[in-house]
């Protein structure tokens, strides 16, 4: 799915015997039933929706079916839910395909607790609420609008982190999928399309700002690193919901509590809390570093639309000697030495330990450096090295930077190392 798209996906449930028809002319067909919604958009500013999400839609009936709540019953013709359904779809997989392209390091549970981070309802109502979206929703629930009303207060005066007790429920209506669905639709499934209109949307999420982990999946995690059990019990008193986490093992019994109104929150909070008192006991996760110091590091390639195929590099490889390389080329220097900064100022360092840093701290092999030319005599010796670096993720390709001769192997040595630099700056990092 990632390389071959829609096409490829549709061919491959063909291949498995699950029959599927898709046609152009049938998703004109929802397009154009669409129409049905239209005379409910005098209820809304159809001008004002669209400048908020950044796209005019062809459809409006589409836009305007993705704020119909179910509970409004002067029209026959639904609400938002199967859009809804559609749209998270789309949201889960364009995610998935992004974090999955973009971190080809990350352990497939690394990408899950990611994908957790972006696709949650938490993460919609805050888009939702930063595009006022819920401004829009066509709705008859007086309590729907209530709990909207409520929600939308606190967030803007409060930091949605659970440690809160007066944290309020988040209703489902404040989200984004129907109006994904909508333009998928909309656009006739053009998912480069989707996509830059739905990276404005999270864009704040997936650069992973204060990336907060599921609590629950970390104390399930510390518990069985150090084989602890451990429960959840919870109450109900005057609507709030009072959870308690309780953690018993060899020399180890211990509680922590928390309450909220909303049971899975207070739940949440409870974990949080459970996690800090095991810590204080010396009780640290196995792993010697979290997924939070992960992402400072880890390799992160250069974004692009989430539904294309991935070419990283941006140029073809060709072939020599039947093996596949990068083009070899002569690439501008950085400054000599390379000046990099740390937490007590600066320091000079050279082009060639950058690289094996580099190259160690992304699993690859060490940059083999090669000498290409060994011209001239005596006095007027000249050498000229390149360096070869191999990603793993191109199991067949490989850089190969050249660097300017040099009298002496070291400088010639960093020439290529700088080449290679530039090289993996303006198209990877």
């Amino acid at each position: 799915m990632i390389c071959s798209l829609l096409c490829g996906a549709t061919a491959f449930l063909d291949w498995m015997g699950i029959q599927v028809e898709f046609e152009n002319s049938k998703v004109s067909h929802f397009c154009s039933a669409s129409s049905v919604y239209l005379p409910l958009a005098a209820q809304i500013d159809i001008a004002a929706l669209e400048d908020s999400i950044g796209y005019q839609f062809n459809n409006k009936g589409l836009l305007v079916q993705a704020f119909v709540h179910p509970s409004y019953s002067y029209h026959s013709g639904g609400c938002y839910q199967r859009l809804e359904f559609l749209g998270d779809a789309v949201l889960d997989y364009l995610v998935t395909s992004y974090l999955y392209s973009v971190y080809p390091k990350l352990k497939p549970g690394q990408l899950t607790d990611l994908r957790s981070a972006c696709v949650n309802n938490i993460s919609f109502a805050n888009i939702a609420i930063h595009r006022s979206f819920y401004k829009f929703i066509i709705s008859e629930s007086s309590g729907l609008c209530k709990s909207m009303d409520k929600y939308v207060k606190f967030s803007r005066t409060h930091q949605l982190n659970g440690n809160v007790v007066e944290a309020p429920a988040c209703p489902k209506a404040l989200g984004v999928e129907s109006c994904i669905g909508a333009i998928l639709l909309d656009t006739g499934f053009n998912l480069n399309q989707v996509w830059k209109i739905m990276l404005s949307f999270l864009d704040p999420v997936i650069n992973f700002s204060g990336l907060q982990l599921n609590p629950i999946r970390e104390l399930q995690e510390l518990c069985q690193a150090y084989n602890m059990e451990f429960e959840f019990a919870s109450t109900e008193k005057e609507n709030t919901y009072i959870v308690e986490a309780k953690v018993n093992g060899k020399d180890v019994s211990e509680y922590s509590s928390a309450s909220n109104f909303s049971k899975k929150a207070a739940k949440r909070e409870s974990a949080k809390q459970m996690i800090l008192v095991l810590k204080e006991l010396g009780f640290k996760p196995k792993s010697t570093r979290s997924l939070e110091e992960i992402m400072k590091f880890t390799y992160k390639r250069k974004r692009g639309a989430s539904s294309s195929k991935v070419h990283p590099l941006g140029v073809g490889p060709h072939r020599s000697g039947g093996t596949e390389i990068e083009s070899v080329r002569e690439l501008p220097s950085l400054p000599d030495p390379l000046e990099c900064q740390t937490t007590s100022g600066s320091f000079k360092k050279s082009a060639k330990s950058l690289l094996y840093e580099i190259c160690a701290a992304n699993n690859w092999d060490p940059p083999a450096f090669v000498c290409c030319k060994d011209e001239g005599e005596n006095h007027l010796r000249k050498l000229t090295y390149r360096v070869i670096v191999k990603p793993d993720w191109l199991p067949k390709c490989f850089i190969d930077a050249m660097g300017r001769p040099a009298r002496k192997k070291k400088v010639a040595e960093e020439h290529a190392a700088e080449g290679t630099i530039w090289h993996l700056k303006n198209h990877f990092l």
